[in-house]
Formats: structure tokens, sequence, C-alpha cells
């Protein structure tokens, strides 16, 4: 089953024939969900299926992760092609990705967002003769870009060499986990267990290469002993669990 991530907004469009009433639902399904790309690679496709009934517009781009940033906005180093699609009902489309260039780091990965952007189409009679609100369903997915310089190092490495640790934070405690990678680990969920006691990790995100973040643990106690459990995504888009003693700083 795919995996899709999909953000309901409403907006003002001109096209007539592609305004859609209230209560229809996302088409488009994406046959991943996250993209990697290595460096030297000429292009990569990204396959979609409108899954529905009737036709769709499509537009994809990428933009900076973490931006939202609309296609005419982006400086990502990134072309999409085609940038705009129709996709009638049952067919699928390949949207072609090509780096451009771009002064990104040699020694890690770069982490974008590709975006779709899915306008469902309803009769042109039922458009013009009633009022509407004009939908657009958008799916995203993490881009990461791989240089060089780490095509031969395996990402699941990168999970090894975690080390997780309770530190102070504020009032409470935290639970920092410390990537000396040069790859993202998308971490979805972290919790320790201490003497028995197990306490869920909040606000638990991404973890960027070489770099250190902390996730508030509410009514923990410190720790020096016990357990991390925590889930990440891998690159085939699967949900992967470990479990991993905590460290001491």
């Amino acid at each position: 089953m795919p995996f899709i991530h999909r953000t309901l907004m409403c907006c003002a469009l001109a096209a007539p024939t592609l305004l859609a009433s209230v209560g229809v639902e996302a088409k488009v399904v994406v046959e991943s969900n996250r993209v990697i790309y290595a460096e030297g690679t000429k292009e990569l496709s990204v396959r979609t299926q409108n899954a529905g009934s009737g036709p769709v517009l499509v537009q994809a781009w990428v933009s900076e992760y973490g931006a939202r940033t609309p296609p005419s906005e982006s400086n990502a180093p990134f072309v999409v092609l085609p940038p705009v699609a129709r996709v009638d009902e049952g067919k699928h489309q390949a949207f072609r990705l090509r780096a451009i260039g771009g002064d990104l780091p040699a020694d890690r990965e770069s982490v974008f967002t590709f975006s779709l952007a899915e306008i469902p189409a309803s009769p042109v009679g039922e458009a013009a003769s009633s009022a509407v609100v004009n939908v657009i369903f958008r799916n995203r997915l993490k881009l990461f870009y791989r240089p060089q310089s780490i095509s031969k190092l395996d990402s699941a490495s990168a999970i090894d060499s975690l080390r997780w640790s309770v530190v102070p934070q504020g009032h409470g405690w935290a639970l920092q986990a410390d990537n000396n990678s040069p790859f993202h680990v998308s971490t979805v969920r972290a919790s320790i267990t201490v003497n028995g006691r197990k306490t869920e990790a909040a606000n638990v995100d991404m973890l960027r290469p070489y770099s250190k973040q902390s996730f508030p643990l509410p009514g923990a106690a410190s720790a020096s002993s016990g357990t991390v459990t925590f889930k990440y995504i891998n690159d085939h888009g699967g949900d992967v669990e470990r479990t991993m003693p905590l460290t001491t700083n």
C-alpha cells in the first residue's frame, strides 16, 4: 500500500474546467513515499496513478525542505518534467526529476520536498451553474540528495551509530539523539524504558546528519541506564523498530 501524505487546501483558481465541489477525494496515488537522488544521476522518475474516477490536473515541483513554497518561489536545484500533466482515470504518469547544480554539501545528504498538487475536475456544466469551492490535494515526499562521496556507504549504518541519552532541558528532561553520520534518519517515534517505566518522547522528528537533537520527555526523571525504542523509515519506505541502550554523556 503506498504511503501518501495529504494536505487539503482551499484556494481560488482561474481554470473554469478544473473547478471541484466540496466533498471530492484525492485520486492520485504516489508509488513511493520518498525519493533518493544520487549525485551523477541523469534523471529519476516518480510514478503516480490516477486511482479515482475522472481526470485530474497534477502540478509537480521541488522546494526547500519545510518551506512549503509554491513553484514560482522555489530555489531548489531541481527541475521536474513535465511540471504540469493531465492524468486520466486509471492512467499512470511519471514525473522526471533532474538536478541542475547548486552548492550542496559534498560530505552529507541534503533534503528537499517533492510536492504534487492535484486539482480534481468536475463537469463544465456543473461548475458553470453552481457556486463551488476549488480544492487541491497535495502530496509531499522527502527528497534526499546523496553526494558521490557517500555513495558507497550503507545508509543503514547510520542507525547503528546513533547515540541516545537523557539530558536536562529546562525544568525537565529530554531524549537526545546524536547522529554522527552523513545520512538523515527519519525517526517517527521514540520512547525510553527505565526500571520498567516507559516514557514517550514528544515532537520526535527527522535527525539531521552530524547533529544532536533533543525531544522532551514529559514526566521523566534522569536516567543513566535503560533502553530507547524508536521507529524510523528506511530507504524502501518501510517502518523499522529498534531498541538500543541509553548512553551517558
